[in-house]
């Protein structure tokens, strides 16, 4: 049996499809199930070949039916000359095409409404998780593209599969593409290609809600607004979005708005819901717009020629109110404990635009590129604290009120150009190898501010300390400029030795080049009490220039040993080392004289990894990879030279000018396992990541007995860390309407951090866990269910100070269920138990519960109707729980509660002219 051939089995009487399948790598099939006492035929197809026709019938004797070999005979007349292919009256569901899978969208019977999801939740091999991504025979795919390009701008796969509908659709591809980083690797993805009558068209949302905070008189009111059209044809594509509301419903771009705006619907996501977790209330108003142009009319293969453009705005009013206990360990007996309440209002605008033009041919690519952002950001803060100390009580009070406006612009261009030689080695005549890339970028900020505050700071058993200051910032302004120049040289081995294989080893030269000039002034005036005039503060005022010229030039070593069988097996095991060294210059140069500084090193930076790969064609993959990196941090000018405010009494920095780079060191071991079968397919990522850092530069804290700080930047060598994790998902048909989905996950996290406290060493030894599961039912559209269980837990022990530690734990537990019964009628409900707890305080516990029904109707499902009940206990807590180092802090936020909404919605569609 020819392995492409497709094998199809149809009903006699009306010719439906019943099942299908392609030959594994030695030619064998199974069909099945197939119902038995029922007339049936099969039909074998492959280009090139007569169809093979047998018919047959299944009983309760004779369940199993071995058809031996079979024999497939190309199409020629009796002069052996191939004809035409014979055209089979019964639609074949999939074929092999060359190298491309091919899925027919007409021989699958869906329902009216369904789209390019649905039909592909039908197709052999394909598996939809329940976080979106998209896997066939187990291995992940890319991307979905639709008639070969990115559908909307987007590499978002749920973009095209939602909105789609499988009327529209042709075929479905899917191919694999090699990695030009690692030949031997490649990249899967899908193609939907549509009918010749539907490669143009529209579809969209419009949609607004209202409601009610909860049923008490003097309720707050509620409101929702959304609306999304996108269009396309055979060479532009266009979409905009919008929203508004005041349920912390926020989204950080067009793809997010573009995703939860999908004609499919929401489902078991909770993505673009409102947040309950969310601090405060917000009340963003959200809009953009996206377009994609391709000159080249059908997608191929390294022939593109596309220019993107997109712009997105984002205005949000936020009010938060917080309580908070921070606790600080100072010596094994003492204790800072502040107990603070805050209030404040941030008003933003961010705004971000970009275009890109891509070009690419077989020799080739090009990418030019250029975006910009403008971000104001208004705040109003008040605030108060008592600290207490351990043996003392209160020592201090502080009050502040402050106001301030700061507005950052940015603009970065820029281009990449890489040539290729993919035949260097065919070409006798070539001597010297023309393949490289190179890139620049440039990137331009410009940075404006004020600020005005008051702050009131009381010492209970030194009242000489007192302070009082009311301050105006009249400029915190800033402009920058950084250029970054990068290119690679791939074919260092061809233009020193030819074309000798000097054992396999490849060379590669590269460099990257860094230059970044900032320029800072700050003016700053206080208020005198006597005079009641602001006078200029000159220990804060200043203007400073900031240089920084970074080179790191590369040599890189790599060997591949490959070993294959066509079909069969693929292996490969990699060696990749890269020799870096690193020409690290700053300057400083400032009004204030003590941030007139500069220092210059170099370091070596090596990397190192080494990969082993094993692909058995039909069974599994699994891949191996050791990753040895290197990197030097240095010290900023805040962190050597630090301008000290002597109106705040409780912070000083005192800053630290012989302080030295840090070397940092990470071994990241990876592994991964996938099915290659195209049922129940099951994967394993896991990867455990150990370091330390030399010179760790970190602070070094003296508290004096009014709860005051004075803080010094040291290098400290022990900084050592161990991260590990681990994910584990299952996917389970136990036939084409019941899937489940299993999911495990769990993460690690070892820290030593030491530092001196009041002159005492002391390391903090970090430990943190997390992990949980998740378990997804599915009844084709009808039942949705979700179970999910998570947990984190902290630990951090003093070990300079009798050991003593802080501890932190939360933990949830979450059921998500989606009833489409019936058809047009859609019943959800989520509800999360949540559960935390700091040190040996009482557990904080509480539940969220939303419900929502959900009516389609007219027309192909355009309109709808959506009652929503959210967090129906009103139990919504606002939780901080945090600890790192010899701090603990825990506190409670202001946060949405209970509200009950109506919204209407309408999705207007076409394909086709």
């Amino acid at each position: 049996m020819l392995i492409s051939a497709t094998v199809a089995v149809y009903r006699d009487a009306d010719s439906s499809l019943m099942q299908f399948t392609l030959p594994n790598s030695f030619g064998e099939f199974t069909v099945k199930p197939l119902p038995l006492n029922v007339p049936l035929h099969l039909v074998i197809t492959h280009v090139g070949y007569k169809p093979l026709f047998k018919r047959f019938l299944l009983t309760k004797s004779e369940s199993i039916l071995d058809f031996g070999l079979l024999y497939m005979y190309q199409n020629t007349d009796k002069n052996g000359n191939l004809l035409e292919e014979v055209v089979v009256k019964a639609k074949v569901p999939m074929r092999m095409n060359g190298d491309t899978l091919e899925f027919n969208a007409d021989a699958f019977r869906l329902d009216s409404n369904a789209t390019a999801e649905d039909l592909m939740r039908r197709l052999p091999g394909f598996t939809i998780w329940g976080d979106g991504d998209i896997t066939f025979n187990g291995k992940k795919i890319n991307a979905v593209l639709v008639e070969g390009k990115p559908f909307m701008g987007t590499s978002d796969v749920t973009i095209a599969t939602q909105n789609l509908p499988k009327g529209a659709l042709d075929k479905i591809q899917v191919y694999q593409q090699r990695d030009e980083k690692n030949p031997l690797d490649s990249t899967l993805y899908a193609n939907i290609k549509l009918k010749e009558d539907k490669k143009t068209g529209y579809f969209g949302k419009v949609s607004a809600g209202y409601g009610l905070s909860n049923l008490s008189p003097g309720r707050d009111k509620r409101y929702v607004a959304d609306g999304m059209l996108s269009g396309f044809n055979r060479k532009m594509q266009i979409t905009t979005v919008a929203a508004g509301n005041n349920v912390n419903k926020l989204a950080s771009d067009v793809d997010a708005l573009l995703r939860n705006s999908s004609f499919k619907g929401e489902g078991a996501s909770l993505e673009y819901q409102s947040n309950f977790n969310m601090r405060g209330v917000n009340r963003p108003v959200m809009g953009g717009v996206r377009l994609q142009s391709d000159f080249i009319a059908e997608g191929q293969f390294r022939g593109i020629s596309r220019l993107n453009a997109d712009y997105f705005i984002n205005h949000n009013a936020t009010d938060v109110i917080d309580t908070s206990l921070e606790r600080s360990l100072i010596t094994p007996d003492t204790v800072l404990s502040r107990q603070s309440n805050s209030s404040s209002y941030n008003q933003s605008d961010d705004q971000r635009a970009g275009v890109q033009y891509e070009r690419a041919a077989d020799k080739y690519s090009l990418n030019v590129s250029a975006s910009g952002t403008i971000n104001e950001d208004r705040n109003k803060n008040q605030s108060s604290s008592i600290q207490e100390k351990t043996g003392i009580g209160v020592v201090n009070k502080n009050s502040s009120v402050s106001e301030s406006r700061n507005i950052a612009k940015n603009m970065q261009a820029g281009f990449s150009f890489s040539r290729r030689e993919p035949s260097f080695y065919g070409n006798s005549n070539k001597r010297v190898p023309t393949e490289f890339t190179v890139g620049y970028t440039i990137t331009i900020g410009d940075n404006s501010g004020k600020s005005q505050s008051q702050n009131n700071y009381e010492f209970t058993k030194e009242p000489q300390r007192n302070r009082n200051v009311s301050r105006v910032y009249d400029q915190r302004n800033g402009n920058s400029v950084e250029h970054k120049f990068n290119v690679t040289y791939p074919r260092l081995k061809e233009l020193i030795f030819g074309r000798r294989g000097v054992g396999g080893i490849d060379m590669e030269l590269s460099a990257s080049y860094r230059l970044f000039q900032n320029d800072n002034n700050d003016a700053v005036r206080d208020l005198d009490t006597t005079t009641h005039d602001y006078v200029p503060n000159t220990g804060l005022t200043y203007s400073r220039t900031e240089t920084v010229r970074d080179f790191v030039p590369k040599f890189r070593l790599s060997k591949r040993f490959y070993k294959g069988l066509t079909n069969r097996y693929n292996k490969y095991f990699s060696v990749n080392v890269n020799a870096a060294q690193q020409y690290y210059n700053y300057a400083n140069n400032s009004t204030q004289a003590i941030q007139n500084l500069g220092y210059s090193y170099q370091k070596f930076i090596p990397d190192a990894s080494i990969e082993y790969f094993n692909h058995q064609y039909g069974q599994y993959e699994v891949k191996y990879s050791l990753d040895y990196k290197t990197r030097a941090n240095y010290p900023t000018v805040w962190q050597m030279a630090p301008l000290v405010d002597a109106a705040n009494p409780l912070y000083v920095p005192k800053g630290n000018r012989d302080l030295k780079p840090e070397y940092q060191q990470d071994v990241n071991f990876k592994y991964s396992f996938t099915t290659r079968k195209p049922k129940n397919p099951w994967n394993v990522d896991a990867g455990i990541t150990l370091g330390k850092i030399t010179g760790n530069i970190v602070d070094s804290s003296l508290y004096d007995n009014s709860g005051g700080r004075t803080v010094y930047m040291i290098n400290i060598d022990g900084n050592k860390y161990l991260n590990g994790n681990v994910n584990i998902r299952k996917a389970l048909a136990i036939n084409k309407a019941n899937t489940f989905e299993f999911g495990i996950r769990y993460n690690n996290g070892l820290s030593n951090d030491p530092r001196y406290i009041d002159g005492i060493l002391n390391t903090s030894v970090n430990r943190s866990q997390g992990g949980g599961f998740n378990i997804n039912y599915r009844n084709k559209d009808i039942v949705q269910l979700k179970l999910e269980q998570g947990l984190n837990y902290n630990n951090a022990e003093q070990r300079g100070f009798r050991n003593n530690r802080f501890k932190s734990n939360s933990r949830y537990t979450r059921a998500i269920v989606t009833l489409q019964f019936p058809k047009d009628l859609v019943w959800s409900s989520n509800i999360t138990y949540n559960r935390s707890v700091a040190g040996g305080a009482n557990a904080i516990n509480f539940t969220i519960w939303n419900a929502s029904l959900t009516y389609r109707f007219l027309k192909e499902n355009q309109a709808e109707v959506k009652f929503s009940a959210l967090d129906l206990l009103r139990q919504n807590k606002g939780i901080t729980n945090t600890i790192k180092g010899n701090v603990q802090n825990f506190g409670y936020s202001n946060v949405l509660q209970q509200y009950f909404m109506l919204t209407l919605a309408y999705y207007p569609r076409k394909f086709g002219k």
